[in-house]
């Protein structure tokens, strides 16, 4: 009986075809894991982002009445919207203390952007400050393209708080609204409500703040 090998054609045939199989599953592992990168980014994006909006959001909606003293011993409202080195700077209420600090539950933050296109969160260890008194800084957001604070009344938005333009008819901040544009994710709009000023009006004009606690709010940011 004769026997017939592969000649050499067919040889290299069945070597062309297993390696294009080879390439075809090594192709098809690398995007299986380019994916997987991917998602395993995306989903620590969304982490990041999501406790940077919830912070934002405890900070915003306990606002409370209490102003400071700067370091040089001047008054500062409860609340400055575009009025100073921040964005928005206020005080609130609800500073968990797990290590029972013999510290006040009240703390005093800002927000700013710094030449990195960060949006950094401030905040100060004590209310009234001493001249060596400095805020701690945490970033929140990098790439960030924008971000703008303004207040809502019931009747227009003002830009800048304290503002004299209520004086006359007595139109109250209803909403602090946030508009914040990230350059990996677009833009995010948030509205807060300003649960402390059921509380009085007097600081808004005077700056003569209470001591106490915000009323928690009953709905959280609405985001666009």
């Amino acid at each position: 009986m004769r026997y017939r090998g592969f000649t050499l054609l067919e040889v290299l045939i069945a070597i062309s075809i297993f390696a294009l199989i080879g390439l075809g599953s090594n192709a098809v592992l690398r995007t299986v894991l380019n994916a997987e990168d991917t998602s395993r980014h995306v989903g620590d994006e969304v982490t990041i982002m999501s406790r940077a909006l919830a912070a934002m959001e405890r900070d915003f909606t306990q606002l409370t009445l209490r102003n400071i003293k700067d370091q040089y011993g001047d008054s500062l409202p409860a609340l400055m919207v575009n009025f100073g080195p921040h964005t928005v700077e206020l005080t609130r209420s609800g500073w968990s203390n797990p290590a029972q600090l013999p510290r006040s539950s009240l703390q005093r933050v800002a927000y700013s952007i710094n030449s990195d296109d960060e949006l950094i969160r401030h905040f100060w260890l004590v209310l009234d400050r001493a001249q060596n008194t400095e805020p701690k800084s945490q970033v929140l957001f990098t790439d960030v393209q924008d971000f703008r604070v303004s207040l809502r009344t019931d009747n227009r938005v003002l830009d800048q708080w304290p503002s004299n333009e209520l004086q006359e008819d007595g139109d109250q901040p209803r909403l602090l609204q946030i508009d914040l544009t990230l350059a990996h994710v677009g833009s995010i709009q948030a509205l807060y409500p300003l649960t402390a000023i059921r509380q009085g009006l007097e600081f808004w004009s005077t700056g003569e703040g209470a001591d106490g606690n915000a009323e928690e709010p009953s709905d959280g940011p609405v985001i666009q």
